[in-house]
């Protein structure tokens, strides 16, 4: 009996696996190629993420100001903004009352008292620190 001779794989067969390594080659290529493109689209819309760039980033918090404003939390240590100073004359002539009350007990023939109108009451939460009201 004779022995039998090894088959040299054929040219189809071995132009088959090429073309398969080569399509797998191509999609990987392709693939990583999309995932750079994006990484650099959002690298460039959002910037670095902040554990990249060490920036800080501040809750999104309000104060009120006594004036009625708000100020934010701002750079570097996350503290609140000044609160604008309130300003030591007034501009329509009212003054800040000697106590945290306004006296409005009305009386015979007085009228409406100044300090006991909206726009003064309005006027002084805003304008005096310690004033908490009308009192009646």
């Amino acid at each position: 009996m004779a022995e039998a001779q090894p088959v040299a794989p054929t040219q189809t067969a071995c132009s088959t696996k090429s073309k398969s390594r080569l399509g797998i080659w191509f999609i990987t290529g392709l693939l990583l190629l999309l995932a750079v493109a994006t990484g650099a689209f959002f690298l460039g819309k959002y910037g670095l993420p902040t554990w990249v760039s060490g920036k800080k980033i501040c809750t999104l918090e309000a104060k009120v100001c006594p004036d009625g404003s708000y100020v934010g939390r701002t750079d570097p240590n996350c503290e609140f903004a000044p609160c604008p100073s309130p300003t030591s004359t007034p501009s329509i002539g009212y003054t800040c009352p000697d106590t945290e009350w306004a006296d409005c007990m009305p009386g015979p023939n007085m009228g409406v008292k100044q300090e006991c109108t909206p726009e003064f009451i309005n006027w002084a939460k805003i304008h005096c620190p310690d004033f908490k009201g009308p009192a009646y």
